[in-house]
């Protein structure tokens, strides 16, 4: 399965491929533009680099906050796709905002959303991993 990871709820935007074993392919930026003007052409590039079109993404992965209206209309009615989309949470109470956003996405673009957490062992290594590489040990949901 292909997955394809959108970030831009700060001032860094992200896109990422992913599957099940493997990050394929990942573009950052932290330029002061806003990500509608960034996170379109940072998709392009990326998946001409890794050679995939966007055609064969299995799923897009969104947090449910205020970036994911943008990209999964972006999906939706620019790109013509029908994501399934994927919202990992932490293990930490998620927000009546957070949970409002998520049924929000489902009910205004019809498409399936899955919550999913990790397990607790696997959240504190990669929690870990984070404060060690970033100084951040929530970088990873942030």
């Amino acid at each position: 399965m292909k997955i394809l990871v959108l970030e831009s709820s700060g001032l860094v935007a992200s896109v990422a491929v992913v599957t099940e074993e493997k990050l394929i392919g990942e573009y950052t930026t932290n330029f002061k533009k806003t990500h509608s003007q960034t996170l379109l052409p940072m998709m392009d590039t990326l998946l001409k680099m890794i050679g995939i079109p966007v055609q064969e993404m299995d799923a897009i992965a969104v947090s449910g906050g205020k970036d994911s209206h943008y990209q999964i209309d972006l999906m939706k009615n620019v790109m013509k796709m029908n994501p399934v989309l994927f919202s990992v949470e932490d293990n930490f109470p998620m927000t009546n905002a957070g949970i409002h956003n998520l049924k929000n996405i489902s009910e205004e673009f019809g498409c399936h959303v899955f919550s999913i957490k990790p397990n607790i062992k696997a959240q504190k290594k990669i929690m870990r991993y984070m404060f060690e590489k970033y100084g951040k040990p929530t970088w990873y949901v942030d």
